[in-house]
C-alpha cells in the first residue's frame, strides 16, 4: 500500500540535499518591531507570529545591514501581505476586475512623477516606500527592480484577464517561463545589488552562464513553493507544478509526481553547482562583486526552503508532523480553510 492509499503525501527531501547552509540576520527581531511599527502606522494589522515574513527576508538575507534589511522587510512584507489579499484561495470575495485595479495600483506608486491616488493603505506605504528607496538604491537597482516587478504584474494581469487561459493547465516548459516571471525571482535577486552595494557592467548581467545561474535560484524557489503549497491549493482548483506533470504525463500519481517536482530541485542544485564553474572573469575587483552576488544568492535558496517550515499557511496543524516526517494528509476544502487563516482584518479594508 502505498502513502496515497492512505491519504497522505511524503514530501521531497529538498533540505538535507540542498548544499547551502542556513543562516539568519541578527538584526531579526529588531528589524521585524521596526516594520510591524511602520505598517501600524498605515493602519495595516500584521501579526509576525502567524506569518513571520519579517523571518523570511532575514533568512534569505541573512548578512544585511539594519538599515537595508528594514527596507527589505518593508517592501517585502507589503507584497506578501498584498499577495495574501488577492489570493484567489483567500480572496473570493474581490472579483477580478477590483484585483486587477489594485495590482495596477501598486504599480502607479513607482512612477518618479505625476500625482498619485493610492486606493488602499498598502498602495499608500508602498509609495512612501518607493520615495525612501530613490534616494537609497542606484539608479540600476531602480531600474532593474521596477523592470522585474512590471513584468511579474503584467503576466499576473494577463492571467487575470484571460479566464481561459487562467483556467487552463499549460505544458511544463510554458508554465517555468510563467512561473519566473510571476514569482517574482528576480526582484529577489535584485534586492542582492541594493543591499550590498554591488554595480556590475551590463557585460555581467548579460552573460549566459549568469543567467542560467539565476535561472536556477528561481526555478528552486517557485518550484519549493508549489510543492508545499499544493495540498492547500488543489482543493481551490489552482494549478500548479505538481499539477502540470500530472498534465504533461496522466500515468502519474500526485505522490510520483511530487516525487519528480523534488528531483526537478535536486537537479537545478547540481546544475547550479555546475554553472557557477562556467562563470566567466571580469578582472579582480568585478569578480569579488560576482563571487559576493553569488554566495548571498545561495542564501536565497536556504533561507526559502526552512522558512516554509515555520509558517502554519502551508502545513496549519500538521506542521510539527510535517517537519518530523514529510508527510501531509491531503485536506479535504474544510480542513484546508482550518489550516490557512489569515489574518481577515486586512480583507476588510479593502
Amino acid at each position: 500500500m502505498t502513502a496515497q492509499d492512505t491519504g497522505t503525501i511524503i514530501l521531497p527531501d529538498l533540505i538535507s540535499t540542498c548544499p547551502f547552509k542556513l543562516e539568519c540576520n541578527q538584526e531579526y527581531e529588531i528589524v521585524s518591531a521596526e516594520t510591524n511599527a511602520w505598517l501600524t502606522a498605515y493602519g495595516i494589522l500584521y501579526s509576525e507570529s502567524m506569518t513571520k515574513y519579517n523571518l523570511y527576508w532575514a533568512l534569505i538575507y541573512p548578512h544585511a545591514s539594519r538599515t537595508r534589511l528594514g527596507n527589505t522587510c518593508d517592501a517585502f512584507t507589503l507584497f506578501f501581505l498584498i499577495d495574501d489579499l488577492l489570493d484567489t484561495s483567500y480572496g473570493k470575495g474581490i472579483s477580478d476586475k477590483t484585483k486587477q485595479q489594485l495590482l495596477k495600483n501598486t504599480l502607479d506608486c513607482f512612477q518618479p512623477t505625476g500625482s498619485f491616488k493610492p486606493l488602499t493603505s498598502f498602495a499608500e506605504a508602498l509609495r512612501d516606500w518607493w520615495q525612501r528607496m530613490r534616494y537609497s538604491a542606484t539608479p540600476h537597482f531602480q531600474e532593474r527592480f521596477i523592470n522585474s516587478y512590471r513584468i511579474g504584474l503584467e503576466t499576473i494581469l494577463s492571467l487575470l484577464a484571460d479566464k481561459k487561459t487562467c483556467q487552463s493547465v499549460p505544458n511544463l516548459g510554458t508554465y517555468i517561463r510563467i512561473r519566473r516571471k510571476t514569482s517574482f525571482g528576480d526582484i529577489g535577486l535584485a534586492f542582492i545589488e541594493y543591499i550590498f552595494d554591488i554595480v556590475l557592467p551590463d557585460e555581467c548581467w548579460s552573460n549566459e552562464a549568469l543567467q542560467r545561474l539565476m535561472n536556477c535560484v528561481i526555478d528552486i524557489s517557485a518550484f519549493a513553493n508549489d510543492i508545499y503549497s499544493f495540498n492547500v491549493e488543489q482543493i481551490h482548483d489552482q494549478y500548479n507544478l505538481i499539477t502540470v506533470l500530472m498534465h504533461d504525463d496522466s500515468s502519474l500519481t500526485i505522490q510520483q509526481a511530487m516525487d519528480r517536482a523534488g528531483q526537478m530541485i535536486i537537479d537545478r542544485y547540481n546544475d547550479f553547482e555546475r554553472i557557477r564553474r562556467e562563470i566567466p572573469s571580469w578582472g579582480k575587483e568585478i569578480d569579488t562583486q560576482v563571487e559576493k552576488y553569488i554566495n548571498e544568492a545561495t542564501c536565497i535558496v536556504s533561507g526559502n526552503l526552512h522558512w516554509r517550515f515555520e509558517i502554519p499557511k502551508y502545513f496549519g496543524s500538521q506542521i510539527e508532523e510535517v517537519k518530523r516526517a514529510r508527510c501531509i494528509k491531503l485536506l479535504s476544502p474544510k480542513t484546508a480553510l482550518r489550516g490557512s487563516m489569515i489574518d481577515r482584518k486586512n480583507k476588510e479594508k479593502i
